[in-house]
This record gives C-alpha cells, sequence and structure tokens, in this order.
C-alpha cells in the first residue's frame, strides 16, 4: 500500500487533551496494512474489537473510513495491536488453507437490519456461498433481497 494514501487514510489528528467544557477526543482506533494474496487490506481495531477490514485501495475507502469514524466516534490512527496482529495471523492461516473460521471479537457498526444481516454471513460455512435472496430468507425476511445487498456493501470486515 502507498505509505502517504495509508497515512492519508488513517486519519491522524491532533491528540491535544480536553480542557473543561470541550469534548474529549474521540477514541483512536489502530489501523494498519495487511498484506495477503488477493492485495494490501486495512485493517483496523480497538483494544477490543476488530471495527476495519477492508481493500487497502480503492477509490471510496476515504469517505467510508470518515463515515465509520463518524459512526463509532473514534479516530482511525497508524499503528498496530494485539488483535491487528492476531488478524493477519488469522488472514495468512486462513490464505494458507489452515484456517477455516475466525475467532476475533468484532464491532458491526451498523443499523440493527445490517447487524443481522451481517450476523447472517458470520453463519455460512466455510467454502459455501448464498445468493442474496437465500441471505434475506436467513434473517426471516425473504422479500428483502435489495436491503441485504446493501447491507452487505455497507459491512466495512
Amino acid at each position: 500500500m502507498n505509505p502517504k494514501l495509508f497515512k492519508k487514510l488513517s486519519g491522524t489528528t491532533s491528540d491535544k487533551k480536553s480542557t473543561a467544557g470541550q469534548p474529549s477526543p474521540p477514541m483512536p482506533v489502530s489501523t494498519m496494512p495487511i498484506s495477503t494474496p488477493i492485495g494490501v487490506m486495512l485493517a483496523g481495531a480497538s483494544q477490543d474489537n476488530i471495527c476495519l477490514l477492508e481493500y487497502g485501495e480503492h477509490e471510496d475507502l476515504q469517505p467510508q473510513l470518515l463515515h465509520l469514524a463518524k459512526l463509532l466516534q473514534v479516530r482511525f490512527v497508524p499503528g498496530e495491536n494485539a488483535l491487528l496482529k492476531d488478524l493477519a495471523t488469522q488472514l495468512q492461516e486462513y490464505f494458507a488453507g489452515s484456517r477455516t473460521t475466525f475467532d476475533l471479537p468484532l464491532l458491526l457498526a451498523g443499523t440493527p437490519f445490517q447487524r443481522q444481516a451481517w450476523q447472517s454471513l458470520l453463519a455460512i460455512p466455510y467454502g459455501e456461498t448464498r445468493s442474496y435472496q437465500e441471505q434475506a430468507a436467513m434473517v426471516g425476511n425473504p422479500a428483502a433481497v435489495r436491503a441485504v445487498a446493501r447491507a452487505n456493501g455497507a459491512n466495512r470486515i
């Protein structure tokens, strides 16, 4: 990943401490690039949850990061933490064929319907696929095919 692009997308902001009457700065979320066989991914995690795993270079990434930062009330900063190291390891194992499930805590930030759609993605067994229509049925709303597709498109993990 282009280092300048990574710095720009990670967004470094002032670490000034809050003063009386001013809101405290948003919580930092560590971000780092992870090389995979399908390209560089940009991963983000707090100390508690993975909240981002996206292709590292595409034209919509910056607005997506800005939206996610606002939604989670965080700021993305370059760096790594234990969860990001574990994610890099698990992705390496997955692409090597020795891992079929991931066991890291995720922060699925979205509407209740989006979170329901994303949870249904986690229920799809390794090596299998589901159509949007099948996924809509999985969430109990067979007519919500387009809504499921839109929710999947908004998934940042």
